[in-house]
């Protein structure tokens, strides 16, 4: 049930920006050392959102996302960008609580956390914007099938 409650609040948008991912990462990798106070913090956040979910605080799992979002960004300068940043603040003014972008960053999916009452506000505010459908898995992700419109 936990599973469900939190899943039907989470929200996935295609940003239409693809890059190598490989080029944030290598910067990323050349700041670790420099950002290894920023790389606790995001590790212990992972503790955090087990005890929010299991304390049934569902919705502090969005801030705890933005919180990390925040902290992402520090990593390497292509994590995000101009687009990218006004795509996150327009999901947030419309409702979203957190989010981050999938991956290295830098392009790809964004995954947002909002309440089912907001989520059509949300989508509205990225109507420019591809939500995906998806479900949490077990296994990891896993591509059942794709359609372009």
């Amino acid at each position: 049930e936990k599973k469900r409650m939190f899943s039907q609040n989470l929200m996935l948008f295609y940003t239409g920006v693809t890059r190598q991912s490989s080029d944030v990462l290598t910067e990323q990798k050349k700041n670790t050392a420099d950002r290894m106070t920023v790389l606790q913090t995001m590790c212990q956040q992972a503790y955090k959102v087990r005890d929010t979910l299991l304390d049934d605080n569902i919705d502090d799992v969005g801030a705890i996302l933005h919180e990390g979002w925040m902290l992402k960004k520090q990593l390497a300068s292509r994590i995000s960008n101009c687009s990218i940043d006004d795509m996150y603040d327009k999901a947030i003014s419309a409702g979203a609580i957190g989010g981050k972008v999938a991956g290295a960053g830098g392009g790809g999916f964004m995954m947002l956390y909002c309440p089912l009452e907001k989520q059509a506000s949300v989508r509205s505010a990225l109507s420019d914007m591809r939500e995906m459908p998806f479900n949490l898995e077990r296994d990891g992700t896993k591509v059942i099938f794709n359609v372009r419109r």
